[in-house]
């Protein structure tokens, strides 16, 4: 979310600015601004590189959460770039966006806080050193010094806002009280009479006191994974709930939206290496239409996918789903084929299988236009999508630069790496697997993998041979006759792997560019 979206936009950059341009210091100092309209938890480096990163809490608008980083500007038109952030020698990466323009020669970026990634958050608030790189932004290391008091506060200031801002909206005479027998509704009750918003001990509490321990245990799990209700903060874990008139979950489609009548044929399988295996709806059109997707392709779990003609998107683009009028829920879509193919992760908790198995007409709304498509067979397609399609495995295609803690690769794709190892060191080394990135590349139906020289560590030279001020040689091997061969090597950096059909690679130029490269049939090419 870009700052210039608020209306206090100059205020904001203002005090942003102030932040970034305090003197630099290796210590982490919690910043508290406009009577905790924004609060922040950041360190800069010590060597007066005017570089600083951190955590804040933008209250201005809704509360949200983010990571963020302050640097010198560049003057690069480039808006977003991946970020390395290394704790201790664990790397994570995080998606960075320009915020605004800049202050005084500092370029403010952001990335939003992401509660899942505990792995990261817990070592943050516990590590000794971060240093962090990008080629937009520059690298720079500061030390820790434990911030972990800092993080909690911001995380705790923005779910205050969060429950303050609900409990505005929300009248006591709206709660109607709950029916004793109906442990959905005994829920329901708990959040409305805490502003939407509640922890497990108070959820757990009121269970406990009228259906005992066992249910009061198995409904609060449950409660964790409803799509209606999101997670707040871990410290104590706390929920906002969307699931009642009372909490927004009454969500109507806007009048602003412009409905396209129903013109398909109903739901019908669909299983070809191009489209993936699954099922879909699909406006008759030859020209200007648009298919409704739920599938998978090779490696990947169930996902959401919208093939259209006559439009092209450049970036994310919001969607919601309604069933026979009723909101069920809202996706964020990425682009796979700017003109023709768009996707969107599917959340294993989410009702939107068993409302469309059961509805009459679903709406499917995007970039002010909704489409409304018949339910006709979907129970039967989808329920076939479901056995061919895993709901929440973890595959190859998730794979990013996250280490886990064994390689577990096959022999013959780590003949390769130590090839590239003794090539990159000329001598001994190791490669860290968060620089191994795996999936059917080449849609042939076996893995493939791609290895970045920069996460190799050398044990004579201090780097390795290709790897310049920005980017390494990074090479792609495609697996063929029960071995591995050198496809391409490349003057980039890898991100992360995108899925598609086939899968691609998000590669980082010289200079911060960066783009998609995947296999077109016969060589690797830019999409």
């Amino acid at each position: 979310m870009i700052l210039d979206r608020f209306a206090t936009y100059g205020l904001v950059t203002s005090i942003l600015y102030a932040l970034s341009s305090a003197p630099a210091s290796s210590e982490w100092k919690y910043s508290d601004y406009s009577g905790g309209q924004l609060t922040s938890v950041e360190t800069c480096s010590a060597n007066g590189s005017s570089h600083c990163a951190g955590l804040k809490c933008n209250a201005f608008a809704e509360p949200e959460l983010y990571w963020f980083i302050d640097a010198p500007d560049t003057s690069n038109p480039v808006i977003s770039t991946i970020s390395i952030w290394q704790v201790d020698g664990a790397s994570f990466v995080l998606d960075m966006e320009k915020a605004g323009e800049p202050e005084d020669g500092i370029q403010h970026y952001e990335s939003r806080f992401n509660h899942d990634t505990t792995e990261f958050i817990e070592a943050v608030k516990s590590g000794k050193t971060l240093s962090i790189r990008s080629d937009l932004i520059g690298s720079f290391t500061t030390s820790l010094n434990q911030p972990g008091k800092g993080i909690a506060d911001v995380i705790e200031s923005c779910v205050k806002r969060a429950a303050k801002t609900a409990a505005g909206q929300v009248q006591s005479s709206q709660i109607a009280p709950p029916d004793e027998t109906d442990i959905g509704d005994v829920v329901r009750w708990v959040f409305e009479t805490n502003a939407c918003m509640a922890t497990e001990s108070q959820l757990f509490d009121a269970l406990n006191k009228r259906f005992g321990t066992m249910l009061a245990n198995k409904t609060v799990i449950a409660v964790s994974n409803d799509a209606d209700v999101t997670l707040m903060s871990r410290a104590p874990y706390t929920y906002r709930f969307a699931g009642s008139e009372v909490c927004g979950g009454a969500r109507k489609l806007s009048p602003d939206i412009d409905i396209r009548p129903i013109t398909d044929k109903g739901w019908e399988p669909i299983a070809n290496k191009a489209s993936g295996r699954g099922a879909a709806v699909c406006t008759n059109e030859e020209e200007n239409f648009i298919c409704f997707a739920l599938r998978c392709v090779q490696g990947s779990p169930l996902e959401y996918t919208i093939f259209f003609s006559g439009g092209q998107f450049l970036g994310p683009v919001p969607a919601e789903i309604y069933v026979d009028d009723g909101f069920v829920e809202e996706i964020e879509l990425s682009p796979v084929k700017p003109n023709s193919e768009l996707r969107a992760d599917f959340n294993p908790g989410s009702q939107v299988l068993s409302r469309l198995k059961d509805g009459r007409t679903m709406t499917f709304a995007m970039a002010g236009k909704g489409h409304q498509f018949s339910l006709r067979r979907s129970k039967r397609e989808i329920e076939r999508a479901e056995k061919l399609c895993p709901a929440s495995v973890r595959s190859d295609l998730d794979d990013s630069l996250i280490p886990k803690a064994s390689t577990g690769l096959e022999s013959k794709v780590q003949n390769q790496i130590s090839r590239v190892i003794s090539e990159e060191c000329e001598g001994p080394g190791t490669m860290d697997e968060k620089a191994i990135f795996r999936a059917d590349f080449d849609a042939d139906g076996t893995m493939d993998f791609a290895v970045d020289p920069w996460g190799i560590s050398c044990s004579i030279s201090t780097r390795p041979m290709s790897c310049g001020a920005q980017v390494c040689a990074s090479r792609i091997f495609l697996h063929a006759d029960g071995d591995y061969n050198l496809a391409l090597e490349m003057q980039n950096s890898i991100g992360k792997v995108v899925p598609g059909s086939p899968p691609g690679l998000k590669i980082i130029s010289h200079g911060g560019a960066t783009g998609i490269i995947g296999w077109n049939g016969k060589k690797f090419s830019r999409r």
